[in-house]
């Protein structure tokens, strides 16, 4: 029989068989006044009185369950004062998102935007622990059963043999980009360089800026050479952005799925051809009007 976890604030977890139940006991996550919900019937009980729940030293002489369950205590943090303890969850690029409540935590793990590898920060004191030691929260057993991509690694980074994904990113094994994903060519990162690289939390763009910027200080005829070389290092810094766009783009942690990612550099490539149009007209309509300019110039001299 399977099981349903309910917490003083009425919040129901699972559900989970007598196997999955110890588990949780054994990581300090059940105690003996803790509510159950049958599934099959909805019939409700302490765990204390629940057959096959072994609590070891823990267990006590089977009892009703408390009006209000104590909570969970987290591991390596004290709760905060007037309410559970609060985590930052922290990405693989070093950023951290929240605070959230082991509720919420609980909540992100049932939507696959949290696994047990997890790496947070306690809000209070600034402890960092992987999720399956926190008390509190509750994984899916699927989850828990399945190998998980993100792997910590002995110096306790976390690797994978794909693309990292920023949290929040659900499904981490089944939402990584493809090499062909990767490959695309990014018509927002070539045309817009610079201003699409800042976007994307790549710095590193703003190397065409200042291409641009050397290349405008040497116009000046004499300096033609130096200027072409310029400009050439300019498109080929270009032309590899447009190559790593897409790569740039999945490791700025701005995209939940690789659909949103695709979708929204589609946008940016339309803004890039925009832009693009637009400053060919412009260029061709001040060279009219240069034309224009020079021509009647011309007919006046000869007058």
């Amino acid at each position: 029989m399977e099981y349903m976890v309910i917490w003083s604030d009425g919040q129901k977890f699972g559900p989970a068989d007598i196997a999955m139940l110890n588990q949780w006991i054994a990581e300090g996550r059940i105690k003996p006044e803790t509510e159950l919900e049958l599934v099959v019937d909805g019939t409700r009980l302490s765990a204390a009185s629940l057959p096959g729940l072994n609590f070891g030293g823990m267990a006590a002489a089977p009892t009703e369950p408390a009006a209000t369950p104590a909570e969970p205590t987290p591991v390596e943090a004290a709760p905060a004062s007037g309410g559970a303890e609060q985590y930052f969850v922290v990405g693989a690029d070093g950023g951290k998102y929240g605070p959230a409540d082991p509720a919420t935590l609980t909540q992100w793990a049932a939507e696959n935007r949290l696994n047990p590898n997890s790496e947070l920060e306690s809000a209070s004191t600034g402890a960092r622990t992987v999720a399956s030691q926190v008390a509190g929260i509750i994984f899916p057993v699927a989850a828990a059963a399945q190998a998980n991509p993100m792997q910590p690694t002995p110096t306790g980074q976390y690797s994978s043999s794909s693309v990292e994904s920023n949290y929040p990113r659900p499904g981490f094994a089944g939402n990584q980009p493809t090499s062909d994903d990767l490959r695309k060519f990014n018509w927002g990162a070539f045309l817009l360089n610079w201003i699409w690289g800042l976007n994307h939390k790549y710095p590193l763009a703003l190397v065409a800026l200042a291409l641009g910027i050397v290349g405008a200080l040497f116009r000046d005829p004499s300096m033609a050479i130096i200027s072409m070389l310029i400009s050439f290092g300019q498109l080929g810094f270009c032309i590899w952005l447009g190559v790593k766009g897409n790569e740039i783009a999945w490791n700025s942690g701005r995209f939940a799925t690789v659909d949103e990612m695709h979708k929204c550099q589609v946008i940016w490539a339309k803004w890039g051809v925009g832009v693009l149009v637009v400053g060919c007209i412009c260029g061709l309509g001040l060279g009219i009007m240069a034309g224009i300019g020079l021509a009647a110039m011309g007919g006046g001299l000869g007058r």
